[in-house]
């Protein structure tokens, strides 16, 4: 205001400021519709609240029920193939847990299908370790395919306990191991060993490749 009053004697002009009169009514109406626009922006986020928390609970029902059809498949699939899976199981378990323990006669197969465990072995008795305890699990068993056949394909987590008596130390490591068996031509193929901390991506990658189909695990 003050600028512009400046302006207009610089214009020579005469200027005069009159009081505008706002009717109460005009002031309230104002008021109320602010108060409105408020109340209608409250409204709308609580609707969408209510719509997040009602898609939040579909979607935990829903993954509940997922899971519990997943379930239902998973103990059929394993009431169907339990004792093919326990026979491939207690086959690479048998020669994994005779060459922990070292068993000279099983030493060289193992070895020549898992050399990164055979290193791992030699570098820990190298350094003083002997084994302590071992123990393993059946992690999945199902078809694979080879060369155009289909195989039997079987996965076992091992976790090997060892000890340094000179150290006075435990130390505990994890291996997933995997292979195919042929039993046409009596043989184990496309063995896989990985430490369980990266085992889970290296052993999708390698079971996806083989066009893996699992029975013992309903995905």
């Amino acid at each position: 205001m003050a600028r512009l009053m400046e302006a207009t004697k610089k214009l020579n002009a005469e200027a005069a400021i009159l009081p505008l009169w706002i009717e109460p009514k005009v002031i309230e109406d104002g008021k109320n519709l602010a108060e409105k626009s408020e109340q209608e922006r409250q409204v709308e986020i609580a609707a969408r609240r209510q719509e997040m928390e009602a898609a939040a609970v579909l979607a935990k029902k829903q993954s509940e029920e997922a899971s519990v059809v997943r379930a239902r498949a998973q103990r059929e699939l394993r009431d169907r193939y339990s004792q093919e899976a326990r026979t491939a199981y207690n086959e690479l378990s048998g020669i994994q847990k005779a060459f922990i323990s070292d068993d000279t006669a099983k030493a060289g197969e193992f070895a020549s299908l898992f050399p990164n465990i055979a290193r791992w072995k030699q570098e820990v008795a190298a350094g003083g370790w002997e084994l302590d305890k071992y123990d393993d699990e059946l992690v999945d068993y199902g078809t694979a395919n080879w060369m155009g056949r289909e195989l039997e394909a079987i996965t076992v987590k091992a976790m090997i306990s060892t000890k340094n008596a000179v150290r006075g130390e435990y130390a505990t490591v994890c291996f997933v191991t995997s292979y195919l068996m042929d039993t046409e031509f009596k043989m184990r193929r496309d063995a896989m060993a990985v430490e369980c901390g990266a085992s889970d991506k290296v052993l999708s990658d390698w079971q996806t490749s083989r066009s893996f189909e699992s029975r013992w695990v309903a995905r």
